[in-house]
């Protein structure tokens, strides 16, 4: 599962964002209907 999700304990809340990534490795030398992508994320106070 990729995308931007919440996590929730002991009353606190954080936000944990997953992507396919770039990449592969030695492992898994292919990629198989997972296109890379690259995330830019932009972080901006709550003031």
């Amino acid at each position: 599962m990729k995308g931007l999700s919440t996590h929730t304990s002991g009353g606190h809340t954080s936000y944990l964002h997953v992507s396919a990534g770039c990449g592969t490795s030695r492992y898994t030398p292919v990629r198989f209907a997972c296109p890379p992508e690259a995330t830019l994320m932009t972080l901006v106070s709550r003031d």
